[in-house]
């Protein structure tokens, strides 16, 4: 074979070979371990939700404890209890009312909590003590006396609403320091109350009530009475001018009596203890004579018997 044919075999051979090694390592690279990869299935590390603010009940000078993460919850600007309530919560009342029997010289305040941009327009101070009477209201529903629950609210800016639009636990258990002096508290309460009795004045064909603040803390008083005093009620008494008959008028003045009447009921009095009556124009305390002495007649006197 003569030099250029031993040439070019060499690069035949060259060629050949090139593309046996490309194919070998490119087009099928080198077997590895394709089996697939196990990962252990762990769940997400998720925290329980839980309710920072559970109910606590404890009586710390004696032997009475409930705790649990449930509480009663109340809407944004309501005083109205959120339902149903808890069985849980229901269990440790039951508890407590049978605690609270035994020993009838100890009191346990609840304080209710809201919030300075909450609205309000009840017959109560503030929407903290509104909150604190449902709940009172509530336990006197399970047999627990009036009277040895007392009641006090404070803002707390704290809160904070749940998913919901709703506040779970803006109110707080504490047994009172002192004991009951029920006696000494019902007569101071029934000398301010009849001594200067509520009294609201109505305009024609109104029909809302706006109270002042002392008004309110009247509220607050008669309320109080009420739950203190067995067998007692508060009288409502409805009185108009004189013009006009006096039949329409005595019955204009049992229906601002009864227009009174359910707005106590909504704002935490049991409608049990409400008395309603009229005395029309009969009992003036101004001079009918006068539109001045006229509108000082036509009024609706909350007092207690």
């Amino acid at each position: 074979m003569n030099k250029k044919g031993t040439y070019f075999t060499l690069i035949v051979i060259t060629i050949i070979c090139g593309s046996f090694l490309n194919w070998k390592y490119c087009c099928n690279p080198p077997v590895t371990d394709v089996s697939p990869v196990v990962t252990e299935n762990k769940p997400l590390d998720v925290p329980k939700k839980t309710n920072p603010a559970g109910i606590a009940i404890i009586d710390s000078k004696g032997d009475f404890k409930f705790t649990h993460a449930d509480h009663f919850s109340f809407l944004s600007s309501s005083a109205i209890l959120v339902k149903p309530i808890s069985q849980h919560i229901d269990a440790g009342l039951q508890k407590l009312q049978v605690y609270l029997e035994k020993h009838p010289q100890k009191n346990v305040i609840i304080t209710g909590y809201y919030k300075s941009d909450e609205k309000y327009d009840g017959a109560l101070p503030n929407l903290g003590l509104a909150r604190a009477t449902a709940v009172k209201n509530y336990l006197t529903t399970k047999n627990i006396s009036s009277s040895q629950l007392m009641l006090k609210s404070s803002l707390k800016e704290s809160m904070t609403l749940s998913e919901d639009t709703r506040y779970d636990g803006p109110v707080e258990f504490q047994f009172s320091a002192e004991t009951n002096r029920l006696e000494e508290e019902l007569a101071l309460l029934k000398q301010k109350i009849q001594a200067d009795p509520l009294i609201l004045y109505f305009n024609t064909g109104e029909s809302n009530i706006q109270l002042s603040i002392s008004q309110k803390q009247k509220i607050v008083n008669i309320s109080r009475y009420l739950d203190i005093a067995s067998g007692k009620s508060t009288i409502i008494t409805g009185h108009t001018d004189n013009v006009g008959d006096e039949l329409l008028n005595t019955q204009l003045g049992q229906k601002r009596a009864e227009f009174a009447k359910n707005y106590l009921i909504k704002n935490g009095i049991a409608a049990t203890k409400i008395i309603t009556e009229s005395k029309g124009p009969l009992e003036p305390i101004a001079d009918n004579a006068t539109s001045e002495g006229r509108s000082k007649n036509r009024r609706t006197v909350i007092n207690i018997n």
